[in-house]
């Protein structure tokens, strides 16, 4: 192993580095073994979509008994499966006709209608994932759902006709279970053939339990437990990443929220509804905040940091998941239940830690991702550069912002938004400066000031056209956008550089007068155009808190938290600094010294750009 990844291998944890090495030489020791059990929970909601699907056959009706001249029949409809006091039931409503055909007339004997009640038992015939429902008793009812006063005919119909039908009620998840079992090597960081062929062997089905909305299974494996191998002297001397190190951890990254990206949007192709959709967003925006945080704070946790942030996400994305699973048909919703259960093998392997001897290799993240998106051409670990509109319309932020009609790097003098131009012309027709070439000094500080005034008011006019707000919260937008922009550059776009003015960028990689993270908010934005166009920048800066106005603060009820109308700024900047996990930073008593610091900082500002004297930027310079 290059001496780079030697030093990374001690600042990331085993499923990161496998990322950029496959397979790392370290020997392993088998010690032991242990038995991993990971749940999979088929809910009652999904059971009902399977029945429909397999023995309604998507159907009004199912006609269990009858005859051609329409005089004797048993038709059942509207299919459920109940979980009542730990026992599993089919509810279904029913009709039984019976009769005599004389002529092109009936002559009735029976005609009833109540409900069909069938009590299950539920039975694993095939370890590799087949599971098998068979009705062991009936019970007929009314239609109030009372039990029901009927003749021996009528019970004589329902076992000898319904009990056939319903039994073929089947779970089939042998095909999941396959997928996962020949995904699980992939993650094996180092093992023989025999050791591996005994981990598929041993996957499968183990048990089945009743559990309150559905059913539980237990998909079991058996893993071999490594001894930690011993570094080598010497291997994990530098704390510092280099330029080398840096640049193969950035692959990391990419790799990682590669992978990301494409389960939340294969998730969100599933209509999921609001609070599902915001769960997405956070674990995406969340996770992202949480890889850049441990690339650009380099320290003695930063393995696990990187390795909470995985964790984290996937315990934001396995409920929206299940979730999801029960809105979608049955056989359709058992390869996100496929999707869960690696996932949820995947951090029972984790939890072992170092004995486990175990990697995520990217071989492994792109099996995983496979099971959800079968049919995708191409590598679904591909970075895809630019901005991905499908990315902007899961999560309701509309068209891509217009892109500077020019080539990258600095664009030509006096390029603006077409909104720009009707909301201020004023301001256009009186502009010298150009903003996207211009560096704020003594010479030009107040006519650079009120340009970049102008500007910001009319960025988040144009935010405000697209996306409108309540009128009571218009100068809330505006004040946001105009101190966020103090507080995070002094209204600076660019800075002079040894030899020419380039983009501002923080340490952490944050563009522009907005800073702007790119890596948080890949396929949101265009990078390019984020670092060499001020309003481009600014633009995007206005819709992202926005968005978290809107959201966050305002959907979660911030403004009635104590303090009031106030909250909305403290929480939006918070949001907008940190990501949605930051969003009520502002009142805890436990929140970081510095994060205090940058809060207190920004409502300072807020509270003057709100009594109207946001020019009082000016003091950022001592010019």
């Amino acid at each position: 192993m290059p001496a780079p990844l030697r030093r990374l291998r001690s600042r990331l944890p085993a499923w990161a580095l496998a990322i950029l090495v496959p397979l790392l030489p370290c020997p392993v020791v088998f010690a032991a073994a242990v038995e991993l059990d990971v749940p999979v929970r088929f809910q009652a909601r999904f059971l009902t979509r399977l029945l429909q699907d397999l023995v309604f056959e998507r159907s009004e009706g199912l006609s269990v008994w009858g005859d051609d001249s329409g005089c004797n029949d048993l038709t059942l409809r509207n299919p459920e499966v109940r979980i009542e006091n730990g026992e599993v039931y089919i509810l279904s409503d029913a009709r039984a006709i019976t009769g005599l055909s004389m002529g092109n007339r009936c002559l009735q004997f029976i005609n009833w209608e109540g409900k069909v009640k069938a009590l299950q038992r539920v039975d694993i015939i095939d370890p590799a994932g087949r599971i098998a429902f068979s009705t062991v008793d009936t019970t007929l009812l009314g239609k109030d759902g009372k039990p029901a006063t009927v003749s021996n005919s009528i019970w004589t119909l329902a076992k000898e006709h319904v009990y056939p039908h319903l039994d073929r009620l089947r779970i089939d998840f042998s095909a999941a279970m396959e997928e996962v079992r020949e995904m699980l090597p992939l993650f094996l960081q180092d093992g023989s053939r025999e050791q591996i062929e005994e981990l598929v062997d041993s996957f499968h089905l183990d048990r089945l339990t009743v559990t309150p909305g559905g059913i539980t299974a237990v998909a079991s494996f058996t893993l071999a437990l490594a001894e930690e191998p011993v570094a080598d002297a010497g291997m994990f001397d530098d704390d510092v990443l280099d330029d080398e190190e840096i640049g193969q951890f950035i692959e990391l990254w990419d790799r990682l929220d590669a992978f990301l990206g494409v389960v939340i949007k294969a998730a969100a192709k599933e209509n999921p509804n609001a609070a599902q959709k915001d769960e997405l967003f956070d674990s995406l925006i969340e996770t992202r905040y949480a890889l850049v945080d441990a690339l650009t704070n380099p320290g003695a946790d930063d393995d696990e940091a990187l390795r909470d942030a995985f964790i984290n996400a996937w315990e934001h994305l396995a409920p929206v998941f299940r979730s999801l699973s029960r809105e979608m048909e049955g056989t359709a919703s058992l390869r996100f239940l496929g999707f869960v259960a690696a996932g949820d093998a995947i951090q029972a392997i984790d939890r072992i830690g170092a004995a486990s001897g175990w990697d995520v290799s990217v071989a492994g993240l792109r099996r995983l991702a496979r099971i959800l998106i079968q049919d995708l051409d191409g590598d679904p670990l591909e970075v895809r550069p630019g901005v991905d509109p499908e990315l902007r319309q899961i999560f309701d932020l509309g068209p891509a912002l217009e892109l500077p009609p020019a080539p990258r790097g600095l664009p030509p003098s006096g390029w603006r938004l077409d909104w720009f131009h009707w909301l201020a012309p004023e301001a256009v027709a009186a502009q010298e400066l150009d903003l996207n070439k211009t560096v704020v000094g003594p010479d030009n500080i107040d006519r650079y000031l009120d340009d970049v005034h102008a500007l910001l008011l009319a960025v988040a006019a144009g935010t405000l056209k697209v996306k409108p707000l309540d009128d009571a919260h218009h100068d809330l937008l505006r004040d946001l956008v105009l101190a966020t922009a103090w507080q995070e550059t002094c209204w600076r776009q660019y800075r002079q550089g040894d030899k020419d003015i380039v983009p501002m960028r923080s340490s952490a990689g944050a563009l522009g007068v907005m800073q702007i993270m790119p890596r948080v908010w890949r396929g949101f934005y265009d990078t390019d155009a984020l670092a060499s166009d001020f309003e481009y920048n600014a633009a995007a800066g206005s819709e992202i808190l926005h968005r978290y106005l809107v959201r966050y603060a305002l959907r979660k009820g911030e403004h009635r938290q104590r303090g009031g109308a106030d909250n909305l700024a403290k929480a939006t900047y918070a949001a907008y600094n940190g990501g949605p996990g930051h969003l009520s930073r502002y009142r805890k008593s436990d929140t970081a010294l510095n994060l205090r610091a940058i809060d207190e900082s920004f409502w300072q500002k807020y509270v003057v750009v709100r009594k109207g004297d946001a020019l009082a930027v000016r003091g950022c310079y001592h010019y």
